[in-house]
């Protein structure tokens, strides 16, 4: 193989929880929050006209799933973390058995489509009502569209805002230092990181400049954009991203570059945002969701993990932030083995694990926490532990 160069930053959701934003175990608690604020002012799920209808479909399906869970009260009751809720529809939905009476596949559907809607809700953290007005009543690609940016804008107090800065300015120095491209690959929907790079970037160069593993489909121009033949950064979203949407019909994918689209998947009513331009609509928002049970064959997705691989087999140096490496996550585990494994040597007949070792990257782990040490100690023979979390990676670069 050639020399290795260039970076890789493989984040989980731990890195993300540095920008104010949830970790798995977080999310399903944050949903039931929204349940019982519906209507009291708070921040409520699925707002819009149908918000009560859907608040109290979403009740009726945890009542039918967890009979002794009382979503009204405000202790800890134990929630279910929400992978093992996801994973728990999955399996009943595969082979099609009623939860209980007049509950079967059709509830059971609509019951993770709410989840998967209330997943997005909870990780965009904004008031999405406003800009689904916009957005609905627009007929065409209009000059307004570019103010939609600033109507979104998801909180995030000053010191994350710090970290997160901090961050970007490390991995652009990183990816200069390395001589080689710099590739970010996340199990994250949120685009927390990538909109600052694209806003450094700028919206010229970003086309030529970013690899997202697949061509895409540029919602403002409805031209279709080819992957670049020599790619600064490579952006590689192993689970899909609050900023795409795919046409059932054509099969492209709409990949937005301002602004989060996902939710718009779930709009009942055509409007130019959720239409496809050969007119398929509703376009479908493109995420897999936290399951046990987890089927990646989108096209795409597929694309998308074959260049994360082969990002990882060449890079010089791995930093992998906020990811636990759990013993479930067979997918990553396998991808993370075969590219630090499948370097190359001339040497072939050295065995397997002191070519790992010798050839490898440089590999730093970073957590908060020292508890998913022993993991990648079984796993790896030589790296870099730091137990600071992202704030004391970016406060050493």
């Amino acid at each position: 193989m050639t020399n290795p160069s260039g970076t890789v930053v493989f984040m989980g959701a731990g890195a993300s929880r540095a920008f104010g934003l949830p970790l798995t175990d977080q999310i399903l608690p944050r949903i039931v929050q929204r349940l019982r604020q519906n209507g009291s002012g708070g921040k409520q799920l699925f707002p819009g006209r149908d918000s009560a209808r859907l608040n109290d479909d979403l009740r009726k399906a945890f009542l039918v799933l967890y009979s002794g869970l009382d979503l009204n009260l405000e202790e800890d009751q134990g929630l279910p973390n929400i992978t093992n809720v996801l994973s728990f529809l999955d399996h009943l939905i595969l082979y099609d058995q009623p939860a209980a009476l007049r509950f079967g596949k059709k509830e059971l559907v609509q019951c993770r489509r709410l989840l998967e809607r209330a997943i997005m809700e909870v990780l965009i953290d904004t008031d999405l009502s406003q800009i689904k007005e916009h957005l609905e009543d627009a007929q065409d690609y209009t000059p307004e569209i570019l103010e939609v940016p600033d109507m979104t804008p998801r909180g995030m107090d000053d010191s994350q805002r710090q970290v997160l800065d901090q961050f970007v300015a490390w991995m652009f120095s990183k990816g200069k230092d390395n001589g080689g491209p710099l590739n970010i690959i996340t199990t994250n929907y949120d685009v927390a990181v990538e909109t600052p790079i694209f806003q450094k970037i700028g919206p010229k160069q970003l086309e030529t400049t970013i690899d997202f593993g697949f061509d895409w489909r540029n919602p403002f121009t409805d031209v279709l954009v080819p992957r670049p033949q020599r790619p600064r950064i490579g952006i590689y979203k192993l689970h899909g991203s609050l900023n795409w949407l795919r046409c059932d019909l054509c099969g492209q994918l709409y990949l937005n570059p301002r602004e989060v689209i996902a939710y718009l998947s779930f709009n009942e009513r055509q409007a130019w945002a959720n239409t496809c331009t050969c007119g398929e609509w509703p376009l479908r928002h493109l995420i897999v969701a936290p399951s046990m049970v987890r089927d990646v064959r989108d096209p795409h997705l597929l694309n998308v993990w074959r260049s994360a691989t082969e990002a990882l087999r060449v890079a010089k140096e791995w930093y992998i932030i906020g990811y636990s490496l759990p013993a479930e996550d067979l997918a990553i585990r396998s991808m993370l083995l075969r590219a630090y494994s499948a370097r190359g040597l001339e040497d072939g007949s050295r065995p397997l694990r002191e070519r790992a070792g010798k050839a490898g990257p440089r590999l730093t782990v970073v957590q908060k926490g020292s508890s998913a040490r022993p993991a990648y100690a079984a796993m790896f023979s030589n790296f870099e532990f730091i137990d600071g979390g992202l704030e004391q990676l970016v406060g050493m670069g």
